[in-house]
C-alpha cells in the first residue's frame, strides 16, 4: 500500500509535465498559424500593390472612346473624297467585265450557232 502513494505523485509530476508540454505545443501552434497568416497578408498585400500599380498602365475607357472616335470622325471625312474616286474606278472596272462578259457570250452563241447552221446543211444536203 505504500507505493499507491508514490505511483499517484509520479502520475500527477507526469501529468503536469504533459499538461505544461501540451500548453507549450499549442503556444508553438499558435506561433507557426500567426507567421503563417501574416505571410498569407503580406503576399495578399504585395499582390494588392501589384494590382494597382498595374492598374495606373490601363487605358481609361472614357478616354480612349473620345480618341478613337475622333480617329473615326478624321478617317471618314478622308475617306469620302478616296470613297467618291474608288466608286467611279469600281464601276469603270466593273462596266469593263460586264462588256468582256457580254462579248464571250455572243462569241459563244455565235459559234454555237454556226455549228448548229452546219449540222443542220450537212443533214439536209448530205454534202
Amino acid at each position: 500500500m505504500n507505493d499507491c502513494p508514490d505511483r499517484e505523485r509520479e502520475l500527477r509530476e507526469q501529468w503536469q509535465r504533459m499538461h505544461e508540454q501540451r500548453h507549450e505545443h499549442e503556444h508553438e501552434a499558435r506561433e507557426l498559424a500567426e507567421k503563417d497568416i501574416n505571410r498569407r497578408l503580406e503576399d495578399m498585400n504585395e499582390f494588392r500593390r501589384q494590382l494597382a500599380s498595374e492598374r495606373l498602365t490601363y487605358v481609361q475607357r472614357d478616354w480612349y472612346d473620345r480618341e478613337h472616335n475622333t480617329l473615326r470622325a478624321m478617317i471618314d471625312t478622308r475617306m469620302d473624297g478616296i470613297r467618291d474616286s474608288t466608286d467611279t474606278r469600281l464601276k469603270a472596272l466593273e462596266n469593263a467585265s460586264s462588256n468582256w462578259q457580254g462579248r464571250w457570250w455572243a462569241v459563244s452563241g455565235l459559234v454555237a450557232l454556226a455549228i448548229a447552221v452546219g449540222a443542220l446543211v450537212l443533214r439536209f444536203f448530205k454534202v
